[in-house]
């Protein structure tokens, strides 16, 4: 899926075989980044993906680039490291809301072995504007294989679950 926006990252669309290489599914409203003269042109933008993942760009119904799904990506670490997503809400509105005016809590204050490297990182990837976070899913991948996710007496969600 290089150069392609997916926009609608979320657990249900990320398979990991035996080998530990991860696949993402159903690209369905995926779409290519427009060119220069793409953005001179005003389309209609439909506003499309699963809430819980959904970044302010795309919930205001603006064209979603690559930093939407680094946000929406932000969303599934903060949900893999604490088991819960970053935002609930007893309605879609207050849902989106949230996604569009609050910071959510830490991810250590739901899951203590969390380091402060990966709190800040985070953060990060939820920036509320697209300038803020990190300008590709490659400098994202690289913060991920040199910073520490968890203390060394913590364990990842996965293995609790797996007991």
């Amino acid at each position: 899926a290089h150069r392609w926006v997916h926009r609608d990252i979320k657990p249900e669309n990320i398979l990991v075989d035996d080998s530990g290489d991860v696949r993402l599914i159903d690209l369905a409203i995926a779409t290519r980044p427009p060119g220069f003269l793409a953005r001179l042109v005003p389309i209609k933008v439909t506003i499309q993906g699963s809430p819980s993942y959904m970044s302010p760009e795309q919930i205001r119904g603006h064209r979603v680039g690559y930093a939407g799904d680094i946000y929406s990506f932000g969303c599934l670490l903060y949900e893999l490291v604490t088991g819960h997503p970053p935002y609930t809400g007893s309605t879609q509105q207050e849902l989106l809301s949230k996604h569009l005016y609050t910071s959510p809590p830490f991810a250590s204050a739901m899951n203590p072995s969390v380091t402060p490297q990966l709190d800040r990182f985070i953060r990060d990837l939820l920036a509320k504007q697209t300038k803020e976070r990190p300008s590709s899913m490659v400098e994202v991948a690289a913060h991920l294989r040199n910073a520490p996710f968890l203390t060394p007496q913590g364990r990842s969600t996965a293995s609790k679950k797996a007991d």
